[in-house]
Formats: C-alpha cells, sequence, structure tokens
C-alpha cells in the first residue's frame, strides 16, 4: 500500500517509509491512497477475536510492505499484559440501549490511560524492523501537553536503543523523580 501527503497528492510513500519519516516533507499527513474493503463479514470476524488479532489484521492490510511475521512480533511486544494491565488491551464490552446492541472498543488500558497508547506503544517496535532502523539515525519524541516525569523520558530510551528522546517544553516542565 502507497501513501500520499495530504499537502502534495504527488509525493507516494511506502507504509515503512511513511513510518519512519513521521510526517512529510512539505508538513502534510500521509494517508493512505486506498483503504483495503471490510464487509460485515469482516467485521464480525474482527469482533471474535481480542486485540492483537485485530490489531494484526489490520496493520497488515495497511502496512503491506511489513511481513506477516514482522506485523505479529511487534503486535505481540507492544501490548502485552504488564503495560495494559492484563492479556487483552483493548476489549470490547457491550452496551444495550434502547434494545440496540452496542459494542464499545476500550482504548484506555494503556501506560497512560489514553488511546493514544495504542499507536505509540506499537511504533518504535516498526521502527526498529531492520529495513527501516537502518535508514534511522535519530528519533525526536514530542511531549507538549503534559509534563512528564524524567524516569518516563529513561525509560523509552532504554527500551528503544536509536531512539533520542528530547522533550521540548520549558525544562521546569519535567518533572524529578
Amino acid at each position: 500500500m502507497l501513501y500520499n501527503s495530504t499537502q502534495n497528492a504527488k509525493e507516494v510513500v511506502s507504509a515503512a517509509q511513511a513510518i519512519a519519516q513521521g510526517i512529510s516533507k512539505d508538513g502534510g499527513l500521509f494517508v493512505p491512497q486506498e483503504f483495503p474493503k471490510y464487509d460485515e463479514n469482516t467485521f464480525k470476524a474482527l469482533l471474535k477475536t481480542d486485540y492483537k488479532g485485530r490489531a494484526k489484521k489490520v496493520f497488515s492490510d495497511f502496512l503491506s510492505d511489513f511481513t506477516e511475521e514482522e506485523i505479529s512480533d511487534c503486535v505481540e511486544k507492544a501490548y502485552t499484559a504488564q503495560k495494559f494491565g492484563g492479556e487483552n488491551p483493548a476489549p470490547i464490552s457491550y452496551c444495550n440501549l434502547d434494545g440496540t446492541t452496542l459494542n464499545i472498543l476500550e482504548l484506555w488500558h494503556g501506560p497512560t490511560c489514553a488511546f493514544k497508547d495504542m499507536a505509540l506503544q506499537i511504533l518504535p517496535h516498526l521502527l526498529l524492523i531492520d529495513h527501516i532502523a537502518g535508514s534511522l539515525q535519530l528519533i525526536n519524541l514530542h511531549w507538549l501537553s503534559r509534563p512528564l516525569p524524567v524516569q518516563d523520558l529513561r525509560r523509552l530510551s532504554m527500551e528503544v536503543p536509536i531512539c533520542s528522546v528530547l522533550p521540548y517544553m520549558d525544562p521546569d516542565q519535567i518533572l524529578p523523580h
């Protein structure tokens, strides 16, 4: 699958390049040229699996230049019971509302109790795959919205060997131990 910049449709990159690059050279976001087609049976099948199974299916469909083994390995490392408080990082809850059953995907079980954990936990593992990591020299991670404890910065640097953490905020906003 190929991706285009939202600012310039002529800029076309692979999924691996989009992940490694982050944003396009013109400042746009990378979006898929086309989306996989999921029919009702696909969604019903996804409902019967856990988050890891759903993630492997969706990542495989959107990240076509990664092997099934690479995606499976990244998913298994990213969505661990230790990070998400259980074997299923994003369970589906069912709720009856006026006779209609709603399926609610719970995305708050990660390290920061926010849906962003779903992406931020797998990104470092995707970046460490050989055909991406070989082209990287540095990853800049930005936390602008809240103070971040120093130990979180250190832990991330240790977990991701090619990663240098550069917080762009007032140094007084980095909390001591």
